[in-house]
C-alpha cells in the first residue's frame, strides 16, 4: 500500500476502515511513477514502432501514454493524503491501459493474428476487473482482489511482450537470402 502513516485508515470505494501501516509506502508510490514513465517511455519508443495497424493502433497508444501519465500523478498522490486525485488517476490509469490493450489487439488481430488475440485477452481480463472492482458486493476476489486483477493485467502483458520479443531478437533468422 502507498499510504504514508501508520493509522486507522477508510477505504474510499469500500467504506471499510482498516488498521493500514505501510513503512514501505515509499517504494509503491515509486513503483507506480516508474511504472508509468517506463509506460510512457516503451509506448513512443517500442510499441509505435513494431506494432502494425493505424488508427485503432494511434488510438490504443495515445491511451497508453495517457495510462501511464495517470499512474505516475497516482504516485505522487498518496491515498491517504490525497484520495480523490490518487482514487482518479489510478482508476482512469487503469481503465486507459485496459482499453488501449483492447484497441491495439484489434488493430493487429488481422495482420498479426497471435498478437492481436493475446493483447485482446489482457485487455478483457484487466476490463473485467475493473468493473468487477465497481460492483459491490465484489463477487469472489474482494475489491482488492479484482482491483489487483485490473491494475495487474497491462504490466503482466507487457512483461510477457517484452520476454517474447527479447526472445525474438536472439533467435537467427531462419530466412535465408
Amino acid at each position: 500500500l502507498g499510504i504514508t502513516k501508520c493509522e486507522m485508515f477508510k477505504e474510499p470505494q469500500t467504506k471499510q476502515q482498516f488498521y493500514v501501516c505501510s513503512p514501505l509506502h515509499l517504494v509503491q508510490d515509486g513503483t507506480f511513477v516508474l511504472t508509468g514513465a517506463l509506460i510512457m517511455l516503451a509506448t513512443s519508443l517500442a510499441l509505435r514502432p513494431l506494432w502494425p495497424g493505424k488508427k485503432l493502433r494511434t488510438v490504443g497508444l495515445l491511451l497508453l501514454f495517457f495510462g501511464g501519465i495517470e499512474e505516475v500523478v497516482s504516485g505522487f498522490s498518496a491515498l491517504n493524503l490525497k484520495s480523490f486525485l490518487h482514487s482518479l488517476s489510478g482508476g482512469l490509469a487503469i481503465a486507459a491501459l485496459n482499453i488501449g490493450l483492447l484497441l491495439l489487439g484489434f488493430a493487429a488481430v488481422r495482420k498479426q493474428r497471435g498478437l492481436g488475440w493475446f493483447a485482446i485477452l489482457w485487455g478483457l481480463i484487466g476490463m473485467i476487473g475493473f468493473v468487477m472492482s465497481g460492483k459491490p458486493p465484489y463477487a469472489g476476489l474482494g475489491y482488492g482482489g479484482w482491483e489487483r486483477v485490473a491494475g495487474f493485467a497491462f504490466p503482466l502483458w507487457g512483461i510477457m511482450m517484452g520476454a517474447y520479443w527479447l526472445m525474438r531478437l536472439r533467435r537467427p533468422s531462419t530466412q535465408t537470402r
